[in-house]
């Protein structure tokens, strides 16, 4: 017999936590901007502009591109595969607005993707910068919880707005408060449904071998936005990142709770369900898997959703040409892909290559 008073959970109500962390990371950059930089950026918006198409332009040794269109109220929009930076001389703005791509968090790690944009703003300003966060999305992917719409009665939550996600009938996730407030909001959604959907093949390169792939993963993810973080005295990017245990636990125990039905008519008395303690008590770690890792698992996630759809489309072409194998379907598609290029002056070497600079870009 145990001496202790541990509770044993069965293993079918275990929560297994497969990742947590960071996996939004959004800074605001205050900055004199040099007349000379905003020269070159106008010239290189109104060239992308003319061509309707992103220009290369240099940071700091890399290469980054400028779209043709805005960053919201940013004027100018640089993209990069590790992330999107909005620049503006309006001085109601911050000057800078940056914008990290998950797989770039999830590839190196926050700290040296704080450090990657902070260089690239002190760069492109040839002086320092003022760096502030703007928002921060915590996370915490697990398996084992056998969540359903019918549970959202158990929930206890500061703010008003609380929304049910269905798919035919089938629960897809909760969502908590409104993003628009700025301050914070959650979501607890099926993750591996929309990693399905959405071709995000690399996930289960981050989750690794815990990762059964035979069940759901839930994610629960807290959105802190700016008027969020002033209310925890978070001003500064490093001490958001110095703080994700202590903001998780605040969104965790005092925002938002799930707990077990009790005969009190009072929810907040009820006790925290046990998987809710595993889940207050994530390890936030996020490892950094490898950004080569990410985006290889990625392009094979955007075959996997293209493939059936090319099939289809390479089957139509064959019953319309009279095509009765593979082989002849394929030689229907080149005459048909020639007969357009002729038509349109455009090479198909021309498409491929600017599909080439496309993905270089993401």
């Amino acid at each position: 017999m145990h001496s202790n008073h541990e509770i044993h959970i069965p293993e079918d109500r275990q929560i297994r936590e497969l990742t947590s962390g960071v996996d939004a990371l959004y800074l605001s950059g205050q900055a004199a901007l040099p007349p000379a930089l905003i020269a070159v950026l106008e010239h290189h918006r109104l060239e992308a502009e003319e061509a309707d198409s992103p220009v290369p332009f240099n940071v700091a040794g890399d290469q980054w591109w400028i779209e043709p269109r805005s960053l919201g109220r940013y004027r100018y929009r640089l993209v990069h595969p590790h992330g999107r930076i909005g620049i503006t001389p309006s001085k109601s703005l911050p000057a800078f607005t940056v914008q990290p791509n998950a797989e770039f968090l999830h590839g190196v790690g926050p700290p040296a993707v704080l450090k990657y944009f902070q260089q690239a703003g002190e760069w492109l300003t040839a002086g320092p910068v003022e760096w502030k966060l703007s928002r921060i999305d915590l996370f915490c992917d697990v398996q084992g919880w056998n969540l359903s719409g019918d549970d959202r009665s158990r929930f206890g939550c500061r703010a008003d707005r609380r929304t049910l996600h269905e798919a035919d009938g089938t629960f897809t996730g909760f969502e908590f408060g409104s993003r628009s407030t700025k301050t914070l909001s959650c979501r607890i959604y099926d993750k591996t449904l929309q990693v399905s959907k959405k071709g995000l093949d690399w996930w289960p390169k981050i989750w690794g071998s815990k990762f059964d792939r035979t069940r759901q993963v839930l994610r629960i993810e807290f959105e802190i936005g700016r008027q969020g973080l002033k209310e925890f005295g978070i001003d500064r990017p490093e001490d958001g990142l110095r703080l994700v245990h202590e903001l998780w636990a605040s969104a965790t125990s005092k925002w938002l709770t799930y707990r077990d039905p009790t005969s009190d008519e009072t929810r907040s008395r009820w006790p925290i369900a046990a998987e809710w303690v595993d889940i207050q008590n994530a390890s936030l770690r996020g490892d950094a898997v490898g950004i080569d890792r990410i985006r290889k698992a990625r392009q094979k996630g955007e075959l996997r959703l293209l493939v059936p759809a090319f099939v289809g489309y390479a089957a139509r072409i064959a019953a319309l040409s009279g095509a009765d194998d593979l082989y002849s379907a394929l030689g229907a598609s080149r005459h048909l892909i020639l007969a357009d290029q002729q038509r349109r002056g455009i090479l198909f070497e021309e498409r491929i290559a600017d599909k080439v600079a496309e993905e270089a870009r993401r």
